[in-house]
C-alpha cells in the first residue's frame, strides 16, 4: 500500500511506475479502480506521460470518449521488468474509462477494441469492474486507489490523502513492482 498526499504524488506513482516497467510491452494491461474522485485519471495520466516519454503530454481522461489512444517508444531489451520482449516504436498504448458502459451487451462493448488493444498495444482501463467475465487478461497490473476520510476543511470530508494498493499477477508485473519497491523506498530516503 503506497500513502499518497498532494496530486502530485499521484501523478509521480504513475510516472515511477511508467519508470519501473521500461516502456510498454505488448499485452500490457493495467487495471485501474477507486471511486470517483480517487485519483485513477490523476494515476493514469503520470502512467501515460512516463511511458510515452513525455512529460508535458496532453492526456485528457476518455470519459466520454470511452479511449485515446498515445504512441510509446520501444522500451530498452531487459529494461524495466526485465525479460525483453520488446516491440517496435510506434507501440499504441489505449487508455480506456469504461464507466458509462455499465449494462452495455458485450458484442456492443466488442466493438470499442478492447481485445485488439490488448493482444497488439498495451491498455490502461478506468473502471474495469465493467469488463465482461474474462475479459481482462490473467498477466495484469491492477491498481486500487481508496480516499481517506477526514476534516482537512474539504467538501464531503475528503482529506486529500489517498492510497494505492497494487497487485501484479503474473512474472512480468512481479518484477515491475520489485522495481517500483525499489524506487519508492529511494524517494522515502531522500
Amino acid at each position: 500500500e503506497v500513502a499518497l498526499g498532494a496530486e502530485g504524488q499521484t501523478l509521480a506513482l504513475g510516472r515511477l511506475l511508467a519508470g519501473a516497467m521500461g516502456g510498454a510491452r505488448a499485452g500490457d494491461c493495467c487495471l485501474v479502480r477507486g471511486a470517483v474522485g480517487a485519483g485513477k485519471s490523476v494515476f493514469s495520466r503520470g502512467l501515460v506521460r512516463g511511458l510515452a516519454g513525455d512529460a508535458d503530454l496532453a492526456v485528457t481522461s476518455p470519459t466520454y470518449a470511452l479511449v485515446n489512444v498515445y504512441d510509446c517508444p520501444a522500451p530498452l531489451p531487459g529494461a524495466g521488468g526485465g525479460g525483453g520482449g520488446c516491440v517496435p516504436a510506434g507501440l499504441r498504448l489505449h487508455h480506456f474509462d469504461l464507466y458509462r458502459l455499465e449494462g452495455l451487451p458485450a458484442e456492443r462493448r466488442a466493438l470499442l477494441g478492447l481485445r485488439e488493444a490488448m493482444r497488439s498495444g498495451a491498455a490502461v482501463i478506468e473502471w474495469p469492474e465493467y469488463l465482461a467475465e474474462g475479459e481482462a487478461p490473467a498477466e495484469r497490473l491492477e491498481v486500487e486507489f481508496g480516499v481517506l476520510p477526514g476534516a482537512g476543511g474539504r467538501e464531503g470530508g475528503d482529506s486529500g490523502c489517498r492510497t494505492a494498493v497494487l497487485t501484479g499477477w503474473g512474472e512480468r508485473w512481479d518484477r515491475v513492482l520489485d522495481e517500483l519497491e525499489v524506487a519508492l523506498a529511494g524517494l522515502r530516503d531522500a
